[in-house]
């Protein structure tokens, strides 16, 4: 099974012999390259609709993969503390929907969240703070020209004194990879357009939103450079 960069990506962190949940699996891309190359012990792929888990079923049965449970459940409504999860990906969806997921779920065996959401990011790394997990690594890359952040979290006490943190992430911001810094660029070219027709802002709120983040943005900037 041959990954996407972004899926590639989101299987480096996954622990050796570890018992996995894949919530939104779709195709069940996931599942089927961690048992290929031996890295999983057993991988729960789950899905809400029958649909995704159809199609799992078939890549499942056309590359004759063992030790891939399927399982249809809202995120992870469905797990309890006897499926011995160790490990959670959820990656492809909202911040907010992911929030959701987890606020609901029974973590109590699980080690290690692995989160790919497509926005809302700097929400999901506040929760984990406050629902007693640290952000052990992060993950910006480009992908078919789309940027995605991967958040790898455990158990533990953790907080952040600086907004530009939870907003582009600690381990973004201090790796400052080329990805990131392309990101960056293409956002600040972003603020300048919007920044050029202030004046046909009405909305007094989103104007300042809008000086807010960019006030974040800017001391992202600066910590680049002094560090």
């Amino acid at each position: 099974m041959r990954l996407s960069k972004r899926l590639y990506n989101i299987t480096k962190f996954v622990p050796m012999q570890t018992i996995l949940a894949d919530i939104g699996t779709d195709h069940c891309y996931i599942p089927i390259y961690l048992r290929q190359e031996g890295i999983v012990k057993h991988v729960f792929a789950s899905d809400i609709n029958p649909g995704p888990l159809d199609n799992a079923i078939k890549h499942i049965n056309k590359y004759n993969i063992t030790g891939i449970e399927t399982r249809l459940s809202n995120g992870l409504e469905n797990f309890t503390d006897d499926d011995s999860i160790e490990t959670v990906i959820i990656a492809g969806m909202g911040g907010a929907m992911m929030i959701d997921i987890l606020e609901k779920a029974c973590l109590n065996t699980v080690k290690r969240l692995i989160l790919q959401p497509q926005l809302g990011q700097n929400k999901v790394r506040k929760f984990l703070h406050q629902k007693g997990f640290r952000i052990i690594d992060e993950e910006f890359l480009e992908d078919e020209g789309k940027f995605y952040t991967i958040i790898v979290a455990e158990v533990g006490d953790e907080t952040y004194s600086d907004e530009y943190f939870y907003e582009y992430g600690y381990h973004v911001v201090n790796k400052a990879n080329s990805d990131f810094q392309k990101y960056l660029f293409i956002r600040g070219k972003t603020f300048e357009r919007i920044f050029r027709n202030f004046t046909n802002f009405k909305d007094r709120e989103k104007v300042d939103n809008l000086k807010a983040e960019y006030k974040i943005y800017k001391q992202t900037l600066k910590y680049i450079e002094l560090k």
